[in-house]
């Protein structure tokens, strides 16, 4: 809401905050249940950006931080629920291409990110494998 809101909006392609991951409680270290709402935020962002017209302006910036937070998540979820994390990234509609995204100005873990999403999505479970044993996610 504070987007569609704003009189002006500007964007920094530079990190000017760090998350404290030692709250046990934050939603950026959780590791149970609760770090599947990361999905149901950023569908509900998606649907306010269309209600108000600024998805298509907005929708590689909103990718971008989703796919950087989702791998985020999959990379500390607990092992036992790292299956049912896959599904739900399965479910998580992205309608923009790969060959779109990476047209983009952001930063080389974003679109590298972003891809794996899209082979998370695509069944591409050799490439998605040797991703997560490379960052070692899994052994």
């Amino acid at each position: 809401m504070v987007y569609t809101n704003a009189k002006r909006i500007n964007y920094l392609p530079c990190a000017l905050y760090f998350y404290d991951n030692s709250r046990n409680n934050s939603i950026t270290s959780t590791k149970n249940k609760k770090v599947f709402d990361i999905f149901k935020a950023f569908n509900a962002s998606r649907k306010i950006l269309k209600e108000y017209g600024y998805f298509e302006k907005f929708k590689y910036i909103m990718y971008a931080h989703a796919t950087c937070n989702i791998v985020k998540h999959l990379k500390n979820v607990d092992k036992d629920l790292r299956k049912e994390f896959i599904e739900e990234i399965k479910k998580f509609e992205i309608d923009v291409s790969v060959e779109e995204f990476l047209k983009e100005d952001f930063y080389k873990f974003e679109y590298k990110n972003f891809e794996l999403i899209k082979y998370i999505q695509q069944n591409d479970y050799d490439t998605v494998i040797s991703y997560l044993k490379k960052y070692k996610v899994i052994s």
